[in-house]
């Protein structure tokens, strides 16, 4: 199952664009959060921070900044019991 989310801020007059997709089909141990968004000063941790702060383990991450300065993040994750990550 795959979920989308695209969300549109305003923020300094400035709009930015965020995708964030949850994969649960790619493994059957971890839940696939791919992120995608403009590159800024602190990014990772922010991401890292927020994370933390629902209560989502990550096991491996992998982030990627491109030439035109938008990041990858991909963070293969578990909920605190160990499941993958549901709406629940």
């Amino acid at each position: 199952m795959v979920s989308c989310v695209y969300s549109v801020m305003h923020i300094s007059c400035r709009l930015i664009l965020v995708q964030v997709t949850i994969d649960n089909s790619t493994t059957s141990a971890y839940s696939l959060i791919n992120i995608v968004c403009r590159d800024r000063k602190g990014l990772v941790y922010d991401v890292m921070r927020t994370v933390k702060d629902i209560h989502i383990r990550v096991a491996y991450g992998k982030v990627h900044v491109r030439q035109d300065y938008m990041c990858e993040a991909d963070l293969f994750v578990q909920e605190v019991d160990g499941q993958q990550i549901t709406d629940q």
